[in-house]
């Protein structure tokens, strides 16, 4: 069997999903990345995700849940997130409307526009991890940072 260690999107246009809590069909369930959730790799080396010229937007990560759009979870192994020219607007959790990127786990934005419905914790939750860049991105009511 073979493991896909990273995985590129381009184009990638999600729109108005929803993440619960796992094997939860309740609106309600925390979950986490309305679009998409890097967590819980059991690759030796981590996984990383590059998204690249999208539209991720109105996904929502229910019940208290982090990453709007988009999770990375490095609880297991070491998780990577890039994005470049992708635009990130009007989603909406708790923590990081927009992005969350806890533990060890990395995130990397260029050229990118991050946008959230709602109040929550801000646009880019980090807390705890590897490394946080940012180059030439536009960040609407601010960026919040716990290392």
């Amino acid at each position: 069997m073979y493991a896909i260690r990273s995985l590129l999107l381009d184009g990638l246009n999600a729109t108005g999903n929803i993440a619960t809590a796992a094997g939860s069909t309740a609106s309600s369930a925390a979950g986490g990345g309305g679009a998409v959730a890097l967590t819980d790799t059991r690759q030796p080396c981590g996984a990383a995700l590059f998204v690249t010229s999208s539209q991720l937007s109105a996904n929502v990560a229910a019940g208290g849940g982090s990453g709007g759009a988009l999770a990375a979870d490095g609880s297991r192994t070491h998780q990577q997130l890039l994005l470049v020219n992708s635009t990130l607007g009007s989603n909406q959790a708790d923590q990081g409307g927009a992005v969350a990127v806890v533990r060890n786990a990395s995130l990397a934005l260029s050229g990118c526009r991050l946008q959230v419905r709602g109040e929550g914790w801000g646009r880019c939750d980090v807390q705890a991890c590897c490394s946080l860049q940012v180059v030439q991105c536009y960040v609407a009511r601010g960026l919040w940072v716990c290392l």
